[in-house]
C-alpha cells in the first residue's frame, strides 16, 4: 500500500541518543527513496523516571528536541490525565500518540483532547 512507518524508542533515556537514531531512519529513508512516518516515542511517563512534576516539561522538551532531528509524530505511552494531554497536544506541533491503558479517558474524549493515535500495547510490553 505504500505506507511505512516506524516506533523509535527513548526507554527513557539521553535525547541526544535518540535524536541520532530518527536522523539515521530519516537518512536511510531517503536513501531508498521513502518517505518514512518517524513516531518518535518518549518514556517519560511509562517507565516512571522522571517526577510527576517535571513530565510535562520533560515530555515536550523532547518532542522538540525530536521534531527538530526529523520525527514525524510524538508518542507518549503511559500519559493518562486529561488536562496533561490536553496540554501536551496543544503545545506540540506534531500528531501525538497515547497508549490505551487503564485510567486513560475514554477514546472519543482522547481525541477532543488532541490525540491522534491511540495504541494499545501488549501485555508484555507495559511495566
Amino acid at each position: 500500500a505504500g505506507a511505512v512507518g516506524i516506533n523509535l524508542e527513548d526507554a527513557g533515556g539521553s535525547p541526544e541518543r535518540h535524536c541520532r537514531k530518527i536522523e539515521e531512519a530519516r537518512r536511510v529513508g531517503e536513501r531508498l527513496g521513502v518517505d518514512v512516518f518517524v513516531n518518535a516515542r518518549t518514556d517519560t511517563y511509562l517507565r516512571n523516571t522522571f517526577a510527576p512534576e517535571v513530565r510535562v516539561a520533560e515530555t515536550l522538551a523532547r518532542a522538540e528536541r525530536y521534531r527538530g532531528a526529523g520525527a514525524s509524530g510524538i508518542f507518549v505511552p503511559g500519559l493518562v490525565d486529561a488536562a496533561e494531554i490536553r496540554l501536551i497536544a496543544a503545545a506540540v506541533t506534531l500528531p501525538l500518540n497515547v497508549m490505551a491503558r487503564a485510567g486513560l479517558p475514554a477514546a472519543a474524549e482522547v481525541a477532543a483532547l488532541g490525540a491522534r493515535r491511540l495504541p494499545s500495547a501488549s501485555a508484555g510490553s507495559c511495566p
